[in-house]
């Protein structure tokens, strides 16, 4: 998988042992509205079919992160059974994930 060089400004070590972080390290992979593999790594690296990324989590919101690759901004906001949202920001895009399953997961 493709790695972002380092940990995303503002982020601390403490961030990585939350609930929401451990639920997602690792997890998946997921899918971006049906395009696999979105994979969220430790210390912030973010694996898309686009680019290598980074996301934090977003201060003060349990649910949600910061992602950013390909020169976009996405506040993504977890729900139940391997969900997500993402709001892009500068122009609110709304897309939505989940978690693949089975062949969708290894397209890429």
């Amino acid at each position: 998988l493709s790695q972002a060089a380092e940990s995303p400004a503002g982020t601390t070590d403490a961030m990585w042992e939350t609930p929401l972080a451990k639920r997602i390290i690792g997890a998946g992979p997921f899918a971006w509205a049906g395009t696999p593999v979105i994979a969220f790594l430790d210390k912030g690296r973010l694996h898309t079919p686009w680019a290598p990324g980074t996301w934090r989590l977003k201060d003060g919101e349990a649910d949600k992160v910061i992602a950013e690759f390909v020169g976009a901004k996405c506040e993504i906001t977890f729900g139940s059974c391997g969900t997500f949202t993402s709001v892009r920001q500068g122009d609110g895009d709304v897309v939505h994930g989940s978690i693949t399953i089975g062949e969708a997961a290894r397209k890429r």
